[in-house]
Parts: structure tokens; C-alpha cells; sequence
């Protein structure tokens, strides 16, 4: 029974029992006048009752006028409450839902009213309420009755589940449309049937595919597209589908608006009525023509791989036994190699022991002629160079000057050579730090190296500095004589 219905039973069981206490009433005042007041106060009542039954009437006939609204029934219902209750002359209402308010023309807040929330799923939406403008004697609740109370909860009870059921028609509403379309831009083709085949609907995919109008298809069997002789495949494959086994796959040839033949795969599943009988089909399909021509491409290829499989096997065949008859040449080649190979290694190995030791003796002609020229370089400049320095200081006559300076430039000749190679070794030493780093390598002080050149011992520690700095040992815990010597 749906919310429509329970009013109207309920109205008719109030009706009933309000004609069983009139009649009880009409007893009552045949007895006689000692009880003539309290048949006019009952009269009274059934009175206000059948308000309120017209009230709960008036709005299951507004619930059943087609096409109306929410807004249009919240409104009725506004204009519907004053009528039913005691002073109707000085009632007005509201009906407040989601923020929205319906008032009659006459609303108006007063201090004298009744309210009733409206709720859906437990959750408060709004209100209904009934004003009296002016101020009346008190009843059950103020000015108000009791049965104004439950009549005014009824009514918001009701307004919920009107409320409720239209959120549903909107939300179910929305839905459909969401699913039409979403079925109509389907670019697959979509289709429902009759068990004998006559369509019942078609998707704009569908009639695009057939070149046909909605009309000119929903009505008409299906069969009219498709061969004659796969028609009872197709039948029996959609006919073997039942509660158990709801759904098939399958492919079949359909006939072209152009009256060519292509290829369909379709996807069917049986629409089941409440005892479980198949009432209809639903199917949804697609064009494979390109991908069986496709396959047929390849099977074709694969095919022809085959025959030129074959006849390869049979080249390699043959290739192969010239092959083995040239492998068992080879072998006797590669064995007289092999003997020869062994001929070679042995001539080989004299050679590289005759190479290692010319290695051995140049590398040792190498370091002799280093080990000279540092010698020579050493000993000119700290046993010759620093006597001809005093020698200049000595006061030499002009004669003596002249054979000084030539002296002095053959020796720098001489060890001009050995000096590049030197000062190359060490990372481009000044002369002077080239002195110090000979120095240090025989294992000289800094204050022995400062009174050999001439200098202080603060002179020999900044050019210590700057030694280990060039040659990469700044801020390391490393022994500058152990580390000129390694670089030899």
C-alpha cells in the first residue's frame, strides 16, 4: 500500500466511527432535555473531526493531481491546515522545507501557534505551523486542541515522506535520463528483443548502423538482417539462455544497408521476469568485419609461411649437407693451423722475452740518464753557481767580468735542458724552489738550506709552502722529502 493510500483508509475508519458517535449522539438527545448539553458539545467535536478528516482528504487529492509539484503541494498543504482548526477565521500557516517557505496570504507570527517538524531519514528539513492572529481561551496546548496537535504532526509526517518520495522521482528521474543518454552515445549497438526476435528498442548507434529511423526498426523482427541460413544458429544461441546461464557471446554475418555482408559480435542477456521465465533480451554489439578480414589476412600469411616453410626446409636440407662436407674441410684446415699456430706461440714467447728485456735494459738507460742529469744539474748549480755568485762579489776587474758572465752562460747552457725536464717533474717549480726541493730530497734542514742560499730560514719555510701546495700535499700529514722522492 503505498503513502496515498494509507490517508484515504484512514479517512474512510474516521469517517465510519464519526457516523457510529453521531448516531450515538442523536440517542442521547431523543432521552430528553436533563442531558441536551453534552450532545451539542459532542456535535461540536465530531464537527472539528470531519475538519480534520476534509483537511487529511483535501491533501490525498492534491497528491493525486498529475504533474504537480513540490512547490505546488506545499503550498496547497499551507492553505489546507487553517480550515481544520477550531477558529479558521483568525488561523494562518507555514510550511518551511530545506529554507523555503509557503505561507497563506494572511501569515502572520503570532505568540499563539503550533509546530511540527518536518524530518527524512531522521534528519530535521523543515517545519510546519499553524497561527491563531488573535488570542483565543486555552485548551489541551494554548488555544489549541489536542487532536489540532496530532492532526499537525500527521500533516509533517506526511510532508516527509512527500518530501522523500519526490527526491526519489527527481533522483530516479535524473538517473534515467543519465542512462538514456549514456546508452544513446554509445557508439556500440544496443538493442532489446522479444523471444521471436521483434525489437522493442533500439540505441541511435543501432539505427545509424542500419540506416534506419527508431520507428522504422522498434516493431520489426531482427532477423530481416541476417542471412537466411545463420538465422536458427543465432535463434538457438539467445534461446539456450535461462536463469542459470543469463548471458552468451557469440558472432554471426549481418546483411549491410549496402547489401554487403559484414561481421557482428554480440553480447546477449536474458531479461527475467519474477518466477524466473526469460520475458526478453538485451544485447549489445559491435562491427568485427575489419578485424575478421584481418584474420583471414592471417591465416592466409600463416598459410603461405607454411608452403614457404617448406620449401625452405628443403633448401636447408640440401645447404646442409654442402655444409657438413665444407665443416669436415674446414676441420682438416683448422688442424693444420692449429699445428701451425703452435709454431707461432713458441716464436712468439722468444720474442717477448727478448722484448721484455730490451724493456728492461731502456727503461734502466732511462733513469741513468735522469738520475745524470740531476747529478750534473745538482752539482753545477750548488758546487759551481754559488762560487761564481761570491766570485762576482769579489770585486773582478773588467777583463775578469767578461770571462765571468761567458762562463756563467755556458753553464747555463749546459743545464738548461736538464732544468726543463726538472722543473716539468715538479709541477713547474720557480729556479729557486727547484734549489729548496733538491735540497730537502738529500735531506738537508731548512737551516741548512738557508745558509747554503743565502737566505733566511722564514724565506726557506714560504717556499717549503709553497712546494707542497704545487705538488698536492697541502694540509696533508705527509713527509715532503718521502714525497719528492716517490715522484722520481
Amino acid at each position: 500500500m503505498n503513502d496515498q493510500d494509507k490517508p484515504r483508509e484512514q479517512l474512510l475508519n474516521q469517517l465510519a466511527e464519526m457516523r457510529r458517535r453521531i448516531a450515538e449522539l442523536e440517542a442521547l438527545a431523543s432521552r430528553g432535555n436533563e442531558a441536551e448539553e453534552a450532545p451539542k458539545e459532542r456535535t461540536h467535536e465530531v464537527e472539528e473531526r470531519i475538519k480534520e478528516l476534509n483537511c487529511l482528504y483535501s491533501i490525498s487529492k492534491l497528491l493525486e493531481t498529475p504533474g504537480i509539484s513540490l512547490e505546488q503541494i506545499l503550498q496547497g498543504i499551507a492553505g489546507l491546515m487553517p480550515p481544520a482548526w477550531q477558529y479558521p477565521d483568525i488561523a494562518c500557516a507555514r510550511v518551511v522545507l530545506n529554507g523555503q517557505a509557503f505561507t497563506t496570504k494572511n501569515f502572520r507570527e503570532t505568540p499563539w501557534n503550533q509546530v511540527s517538524d518536518i524530518t527524512t531519514h531522521g534528519d530535521r528539513v523543515g517545519s510546519l505551523a499553524v497561527f491563531y492572529l488573535e488570542e483565543r481561551p486555552e485548551r489541551d496546548e494554548g488555544p489549541f486542541l489536542k487532536e489540532e496537535r496530532s492532526l499537525l504532526n500527521a500533516t509533517a509526517e506526511r510532508v516527509g515522506r512527500i518530501y522523500e518520495r519526490k527526491q526519489t522521482e527527481r533522483a530516479l528521474k535524473e538517473s534515467e535520463l543519465r542512462f538514456r543518454a549514456l546508452i544513446e552515445d554509445m557508439p556500440a549497438l544496443i538493442c532489446r528483443f522479444m523471444p521471436d526476435g521483434t525489437l522493442t528498442f533500439v540505441n541511435t548507434g543501432y539505427c545509424t548502423y542500419f540506416n534506419k529511423k527508431p520507428d522504422e526498426l522498434i516493431g520489426h523482427n531482427l532477423f530481416q538482417f541476417i542471412p537466411e541460413q545463420e538465422r536458427e544458429t543465432v535463434k538457438n544461441q539467445f534461446m539456450s539462455l535461462d536463469k542459470g546461464n543469463p548471458m552468451i557471446t557469440y558472432e554471426h554475418r549481418v546483411i549491410a544497408p549496402d547489401g554487403t555482408t559484414r561481421w557482428q559480435r554480440w553480447t546477449d542477456r536474458a531479461l527475467l521476469d519474477e518466477h524466473g521465465a526469460v520475458v526478453e533480451f538485451q544485447s549489445i554489439g559491435r562491427d568485427i568485419t575489419e578485424r575478421k578480414r584481418a584474420e583471414e589476412a592471417l591465416q592466409k600469411a600463416h598459410d603461405e609461411l607454411e608452403r614457404r616453410v617448406e620449401e625452405r626446409t628443403a633448401e636447408l636440407a640440401r645447404a646442409n649437407e654442402e655444409l657438413q662436407a665444407e665443416i669436415t674441410e674446414r676441420k682438416r684446415a683448422e688442424r693444420a693451423l692449429k699445428e701451425r699456430g703452435k709454431e707461432l706461440e713458441g716464436k712468439t714467447r722468444n720474442l717477448e722475452e727478448v722484448n721484455t728485456a730490451l724493456r728492461v735494459l731502456l727503461k734502466s738507460r732511462e733513469e741513468d740518464k735522469s738520475e745524470l742529469e740531476e747529478k750534473v744539474l745538482f752539482n753545477v748549480r750548488e758546487l759551481v753557481i754559488p762560487h761564481l755568485e761570491k766570485l762576482k762579489k769579489s770585486g773582478l776587474s773588467e777583463k775578469q767580468w767578461a770571462h765571468e758572465n761567458v762562463l756563467e752562460s755556458n753553464l747555463n747552457d749546459i743545464i738548461s735542458s736538464f732544468s726543463r725536464k726538472l722543473s716539468s717533474r715538479y709541477l713547474k717549480l720557480t729556479p729557486t724552489e727547484i734549489q729548496v726541493a733538491n735540497l730537502i730530497k738529500h735531506g738537508k734542514s731548512t737551516k741548512e738550506i738557508a745558509e747554503f742560499l743565502n737566505l733566511s730560514s722564514q724565506t726557506i719555510e714560504f717556499h717549503r709552502k709553497n712546494i707542497r701546495e704545487k705538488i698536492g700535499i697541502k694540509n696533508k700529514r705527509a713527509n715532503l722529502r718521502t714525497h719528492l722522492l716517490s715522484m722520481e
